[in-house]
């Protein structure tokens, strides 16, 4: 849904193979580049990619008919029976695939790979994420310089993207069948697992990690918010989002640790879908902690921003998270998800054509914030 974006763990899944990995976006690849090499991994991380993805595996698949196309991603991962039945795609790899990626980079065939599934096998899930695996992960783009090429350095969520859970989300929402996180019981048979909450020792790890190679990063804390920041200094730049109730000590200790932070918190006590609007003089509080580095804002629905007297410069308003297209009901009907990717790929800016960017089209993100709110996606 950002342009030139791509799922979080992607930072660190090739930093050991950077020098054997070419990555590309999907506007740039040509005849000549698919048929230079003899595999591919095409992400599928969220449904709005589905018609790109067609175009992507049926582009390959004609012009070097024996590749080996691995596919992966959070939809892909939701709905690997419909990708195997109407694209031309050979591999997924089930639950997690850290392990799995660096033995199929290292040449393992995929049918000695835990976690690989084909067209004709299904290996079992053997390999789990553990949470201190955490402390084992590089965070490298090297191989991925088109990302560098075309991000636009105005987005808020900059690359690396640390997330503080893995395989669904840990916050208790008061109902969040909008989101595949809250689908613990269909997690679970994805990943063989319940979803792992970081700890604050690997998120402090995965932060100095972060600043050795980059100056900018990204923070999703998507748990019950105990992390303490106090005493601590980053050379990060970072946007920060947190989806769970948070102390007016710990956003002080939050905005002391970066240079500059842009903070996302939420009003209600059950987070950014919540109900239970918190005390509006705890964010006049909090909004006292800016200054020209270290800006704050709100997550409140449109119908409660009066009673949380927050100062309109300040809301960013909760229902653009839940438009109809983000219902598990809704993105897990195939038809339903292919069509509405349709539309959403019609109005991208850069389009797959041969690796030649169309550049005609409005900005997809203005198109789903005015698609949001009409009801009609079919």
């Amino acid at each position: 849904m950002l342009e030139a974006s791509f799922s979080a763990p992607l930072a660190w899944m090739f930093s050991r193979h950077a020098h054997r990995v070419e990555g590309i976006y999907g506007f740039q690849l040509t005849a000549e580049k698919v048929r230079q090499h003899e595999r591919f991994i095409v992400q599928l991380n969220w449904f709005i990619e589905l018609h790109e993805f067609g175009l992507l595996v049926n582009f390959i698949r004609t012009n070097n008919p024996r590749a080996q196309i691995l596919f992966g991603g959070m939809y892909a991962s939701i709905c690997a029976d419909e990708v195997f039945r109407r694209f031309p795609v050979d591999f997924i790899i089930q639950g997690d695939n850290e392990l799995p990626i660096q033995q199929y980079l290292d040449g393992i065939p995929p049918r000695a790979i835990p976690n690989f599934r084909g067209r004709e096998f299904t290996n079992s899930i053997e390999y789990v994420f553990a949470e201190e695996d955490y402390l084992t992960l590089d965070l490298n783009l090297d191989w991925f310089p088109s990302h560098f090429r075309y991000r636009d350095p105005t987005n808020l969520f900059l690359a690396p993207h640390i997330i503080t859970s893995k395989g669904g989300c840990n916050v208790v929402h008061d109902g969040c069948d909008y989101c595949m996180g809250g689908q613990h019981t269909r997690l679970r048979e994805i990943f063989g697992r319940a979803p792992i909450a970081m700890s604050a020792r690997s998120l402090l790890h995965l932060l100095h990690t972060a600043e050795k190679r980059f100056k900018q990063a990204s923070l999703y804390i998507t748990n019950a918010n105990d992390y303490e920041f106090a005493g601590h200094r980053f050379a990060l730049d970072v946007t920060i989002e947190i989806d769970s109730p948070v102390s007016f000590r710990q956003v002080h200790d939050i905005l002391r640790a970066f240079p500059k932070v842009y903070l996302l918190l939420p009003v209600y006590d059950e987070g950014i879908g919540g109900k239970s609007l918190l005390g509006a003089t705890r964010h006049a509080d909090l909004i006292e902690l800016e200054d020209g580095d270290h800006l704050i804002r709100f997550y409140v629905f449109r119908k409660d921003a009066p009673a949380a007297d927050i100062p309109r410069s300040h809301i960013i308003h909760a229902d653009l998270a839940f438009p109809k297209a983000a219902h598990w009901s809704f993105y897990t009907n195939i038809e339903a998800a292919t069509a509405m990717s349709r539309r959403f790929y019609a109005t991208c800016e850069r389009h797959f054509v041969d690796g030649v960017p169309n550049l005609d089209g409005r900005n997809c993100s203005y198109y789903l914030q005015n698609l949001r709110f009409a009801g009609d996606f079919r």
